[in-house]
């Protein structure tokens, strides 16, 4: 997460509510994201407080480098 811009950078990777991994894509205005999913590449608005930042163990369990989230 970035504390600079008070949400998540463009390119982060984060879980969803629903327990998704997905990217963030643009930032809309203060709170809204637009997201990809990085599997299905489907996209849709969310909110920060339907997000939260990937884990250490959900990086490693999913294969992911430090970079990309």
């Amino acid at each position: 997460m970035n504390h600079q811009t008070g949400g998540y950078r463009i390119g982060a990777t984060v879980v969803d509510t629903r327990g998704g991994v997905e990217a963030v894509v643009q930032e809309r205005d203060r709170g809204r994201y637009l997201i990809k999913a990085m599997w299905s590449g489907r996209q849709w608005w969310a909110d920060q407080s339907e997000l939260r930042a990937v884990t250490a163990e959900e990086r490693l369990t999913l294969g992911l480098r430090e970079t990309d989230g």
